[in-house]
C-alpha cells in the first residue's frame, strides 16, 4: 500500500501489524502506511493497508487482530480515513461473517463506504453483476472514516466492473 495524491502528506510512516496472518512466499509481513494531510485547516490522518487474501480460520483471526490495531491507531487521531483492500470474505449470503470484521468500527461510530447497515453490501471484486452465491461471497475494498467525517454518497460504476 502507498499514499499517493497530488498533495504531499506529512509525517509518513510504515507500521507493521503485531498480528500477522500466515504469509505466502515472498510476503514480508502486512502493514499500513500512515500520513497526514491538512484539509480546511484540520489535520486528517490517512491510513492505507492491504490485508492477506486467505479465508482460513488462522488468517481470519490474524485479520481481526489487524483490524483492531487499525481501530486503535485511528482512535488516536481526531480525523481519520482508512483506505484498504481488506480482502474480507463471507460464507453466507447475507454477508454476516464479513460484517463481523467491521463490527468494532461500527460500534465505535465509524462510517463505512461499503459493508455498512446504511450502504449495504456490494462486492467490489470481479466483473459483471453477481450471478451466484459464490460471487456474492467475495467482498473487498473499503473506506472507513472517523465518526466526525460523514460519507454523503457511495457511487459504483454502472458497468459494475470493480477490481481488486
Amino acid at each position: 500500500p502507498a499514499l499517493s495524491s497530488k498533495e504531499t502528506p506529512s509525517n509518513v510512516s510504515v507500521v507493521f501489524f503485531e498480528h500477522q496472518a500466515p504469509s505466502s512466499a515472498g510476503d514480508h509481513g502486512r502493514y499500513y502506511v500512515k500520513g497526514y494531510y491538512t484539509v480546511n485547516g484540520k489535520t486528517v490522518c490517512v491510513m492505507v493497508t492491504h490485508l492477506v487474501y486467505k479465508a482460513d480460520a488462522e488468517t481470519l483471526q490474524a485479520k481481526y487482530g489487524e483490524m483492531m490495531e487499525l481501530l486503535e491507531a485511528a482512535e488516536q487521531e481526531e480525523y481519520c480515513i482508512i483506505l484498504g483492500d481488506f480482502n474480507m470474505y463471507s460464507k453466507s449470503e447475507t454477508g454476516a461473517d464479513y460484517i463481523n470484521m467491521y463490527v468494532p468500527f461500527i460500534e465505535a461510530g465509524y462510517n463505512l463506504a461499503n459493508c455498512s447497515p446504511s450502504s449495504g453490501w456490494t462486492p467490489s471484486y470481479g466483473t459483471g453483476k453477481p450471478t451466484s452465491i459464490s460471487e456474492l461471497t467475495s467482498y473487498i475494498d473499503n473506506i472507513i472514516v472517523s465518526p466526525n467525517i460523514d460519507i454523503i454518497d457511495v457511487i459504483y460504476p454502472e458497468q459494475y466492473e470493480l477490481f481488486d
